[in-house]
């Protein structure tokens, strides 16, 4: 049985951490800088399909690390429509 195709998603870039999760990614904004080019390159390589979320949207406007509803449905969206065209 062939392999399943995969399809590799990045987050997107983390803004200053706000409020009590601040602590916890302090700094989180420079650590994740690179990260969406090399995941990219890993799919590349792996001749995975790759999506960054980067792409559509940024991190929450309440936390600034994590995906608010709105950014969801965004994300969602633009996978669904990728995942569409993957599977033809």
């Amino acid at each position: 049985m062939p392999a399943p195709s995969l399809l590799i998603v990045t987050p997107p870039l983390i803004k200053t951490p706000k409020g009590p999760i601040a602590p916890k990614f302090k700094g989180g904004e420079v650590k994740i800088l690179g990260l969406a080019e090399e995941y990219k390159k890993i799919s590349d390589e792996l001749q995975c399909y790759y999506f960054d979320c980067s792409s559509v949207t940024t991190s929450s406007k309440v936390d600034g690390v994590h995906l608010d509803k709105d950014q969801h449905h965004l994300v969602g969206a633009a996978i669904s429509r990728l995942v569409a065209t993957i599977l033809g």
